[in-house]
């Protein structure tokens, strides 16, 4: 119902955690739910793909090399940082057969300075 009282305002929207019991039960008043859950258009919709990252922030993995090289007195490159990365942030998919793509919101330690 809060949804559905301020639909003048969006145009799309996402929601996430939400199952199938609960859409039909407590969104019954909502009109013109979608579910993606499997939807094979979704696979990289809501994330980083490894593609995205090595050529859109490609700059940023070699700042991240520079730091942990002086930081650990060795040799870091950014295929190094792409794995450690991979190790918190990758692995998450929309379809089951889908481009396993990078959460962006999770934030550990390692990647702090």
């Amino acid at each position: 119902m809060t949804l559905k009282s301020l639909n003048k305002f969006f145009q799309l929207t996402f929601m996430t955690g939400v199952s199938k019991f609960s859409l039909s039960d407590v969104f019954s008043e909502a009109n013109h739910l979608k579910d993606i859950t499997i939807d094979a258009s979704a696979d990289a919709m809501f994330g980083y793909t490894q593609q995205e990252i090595t050529q859109v922030f490609l700059n940023n993995l070699v700042d991240i090399a520079a730091k942990w090289n002086k930081k650990e007195n060795k040799k870091i490159t950014e295929s190094e940082v792409m794995s450690r990365m991979a190790t918190y942030y990758n692995g998450y998919k929309f379809y089951e057969d889908g481009v396993s793509v990078y959460n962006p919101w999770v934030y550990p330690k390692i990647f702090r300075f």
